[in-house]
């Protein structure tokens, strides 16, 4: 479905609760002076949450904060996703199995206005794709932040959506495939007859012109070149330690 309907497949969910507070997290400050976090005692503007509505064809992020969560708002939400695609063929949209997304409200108007619900499975909410949204949401709206009212904070939402669509994340690459000579200890040679190799006799014998010699015959040429080496240099040691040992022992 995400492969071959990209543009007709969407994804909805909260994000909350979003209380007024002071939120923690990352900035300049001057040495010595740090930023202090003040006390937040009393908490008496409540709570919004944010419905958030994404489009995975069209990689576009938006929404509006409720008070509380109810079917009535999810309702007007997934009403939004149909209203970006009216040409009335089916679209498919991504939620969790919330209760307030599995009413009766909500079946029927998407049986009636060709929805079809696709419901991630119990404990596996993560798998929304507009899961991953939320995490730059909250850092570049929350994260740092002391928001005097809840419509100030709904301004700095709306102006990191209008942002971020406009300015989209580029698309992740895709992990390239290791290749046998890439992966330590997988090389294997075939013969291009399915029979494997004979290199019994490839000690002796040199390559072609243009030809490179088989793997396993090149790693035995050189652990053999190796050993006459260090034989080599045993024999030159011995021969030099020769005529020390010829000398006459002189007792003290």
């Amino acid at each position: 479905m995400l492969e071959r309907f990209p543009g007709r497949v969407f994804a909805f969910d909260e994000f909350g609760p979003l209380g007024i507070r002071p939120t923690v997290g990352s900035c300049w400050a001057e040495q010595g002076k740090p930023n202090r976090v003040p006390a937040a005692y009393h908490r008496t503007h409540g709570v919004t949450y944010f419905h958030g509505c994404y489009c995975v064809g069209d990689d576009t992020l938006w929404g509006v904060n409720r008070r509380r969560k109810g079917t009535a708002n999810s309702l007007a939400a997934l009403q939004s996703l149909r209203a970006a695609r009216p040409d009335g063929a089916p679209i498919y949209i991504i939620v969790d199995n919330l209760s307030t997304h599995t009413g009766a409200d909500i079946r029927r108007w998407a049986k009636k206005n060709k929805a079809e619900l696709c419901f991630t499975p119990t404990y596996a909410s993560w798998a929304n794709p507009i899961e991953a949204h939320f995490g730059p949401l909250r850092q570049f709206t929350l994260a740092n932040s002391h928001h005097r009212s809840h419509p100030a904070q709904t301004r700095a939402l709306h102006r990191y959506l209008r942002w971020r669509n406009v300015n989209p994340p580029p698309p992740p690459r895709r992990a390239r495939r290791p290749t046998p000579r890439t992966r330590p200890g997988t090389q294997r040679e075939r013969h291009p007859m399915g029979r494997p190799p004979d290199h019994s006799s490839s000690l002796n014998r040199t390559s072609s012109v243009g030809q490179q010699p088989p793997l396993a015959a090149t790693n035995r040429i050189i652990n053999l070149r190796g050993q006459q080496c260090r034989q080599q240099s045993t024999q030159s040691f011995r021969l030099l330690l020769q005529p020390l040992c010829r000398c006459p022992r002189v007792d003290g």
